[in-house]
């Protein structure tokens, strides 16, 4: 399943932001209870929760530095196929080297060219930019949030809404709220029922 809590900020991001995501990222731990590794700079920050099933050793272990050292990735799911040539037997050993490797060399096009179900995040290293996607069906949850802490403007995603929550406490939104006990269903894709916690639309 795995999971991962990423932080990034244009602004230098200061040590009590970092400790204080790294205990929110903490709630994952039940979804990868197999291993936990962080990769920290001064713009960006991810803490992620890894279940082991096609490499069980820590040659995948995540966030996951790509071979160029330039690009970040955090990626929970699975890769069914690149459009390219990548065999089969890559995917088998390792689909996170893989796909590593992939963005490496198409970057952000990588995307159109990926089949499977996921939620990815790739940091540039040199640029300090970091993209989101997830799968074009949206198996894979994913929610954001744009935050203005201490004057510095502040990027967090996490594969569970709750260490969101456990990071910083947003108000209940009563509209959504009484829609899903109206009409028992919510049909907005983007907004959740936290003021300010949003999904990513795949």
């Amino acid at each position: 399943m795995c999971g991962f809590f990423s932080i990034y900020s244009p602004n230098k991001i200061n040590t009590g932001i970092v400790n204080k995501a790294r205990d929110a990222s903490k709630s994952m731990f039940s979804r990868g209870p197999d291993d936990a590794f962080e990769y920290v700079d001064n713009n960006y920050a991810s803490f992620f929760y890894r279940l082991a099933i096609r490499d069980l050793t820590n040659k995948s272990r995540q966030p996951f530095i790509s071979k160029s050292k330039r690009h970040v990735i955090s990626y929970n799911g699975e890769i069914y196929y690149f459009n390219d040539n990548h065999s089969k037997q890559d995917l088998y050993n390792s689909d996170t080297i893989q796909l590593a490797n992939f963005i490496d060399q198409y970057g952000e096009d990588s995307f159109n060219k990926i089949r499977g179900m996921f939620a990815i995040c790739f940091y540039d290293i040199k640029n300090k930019k970091v993209t989101i996607t997830r799968d074009c069906i949206g198996i894979k949850p994913l929610f954001f949030s744009n935050l203005i802490i201490n004057g510095s403007k502040l990027f967090i995603f996490s594969s569970t809404q709750k260490a969101i929550i456990d990071f910083m406490k947003f108000p209940l939104d009563d509209n959504q709220i009484f829609r899903y006990l109206k009409m028992g269903i919510s049909c907005d894709k983007r907004n959740t029922f936290f003021k300010g916690i949003h999904r990513l639309i795949p």
